[in-house]
């Protein structure tokens, strides 16, 4: 049976690399689908100038962009140890 599926444990979805599912305003989302933008695995490719020339996005929109990919590249929280112990 697929891992998602087991009943024993939940594991949690890797965080989408579709800047549609982020948290990103909707007009930063819209801006960057105008341009063909889709993943934030492209933006990654961007250095600032270039980001800075796509439509609608500004120092603002690439502020809000370079956090939000920040936050997509940390490590999800680890559980405490006391946490594992009352699992098993």
């Amino acid at each position: 049976m697929p891992e998602q599926f087991h009943s024993k444990g939940t594991k949690k979805a890797a965080p989408s690399d579709r800047v549609a599912r982020s948290s990103l305003p909707r007009w930063v989302v819209s801006a960057l689908r105008t341009s063909g933008i889709r993943r934030f695995s492209t933006l990654a490719r961007l250095d600032d100038r270039e980001v800075l020339a796509i439509p609608g996005i500004g120092k603002r929109a690439l502020s809000l962009i370079r956090m939000e990919m920040n936050a997509l590249a940390s490590p999800a929280p680890q559980e405490r140890p006391d946490q594992q112990e009352a699992k098993t």
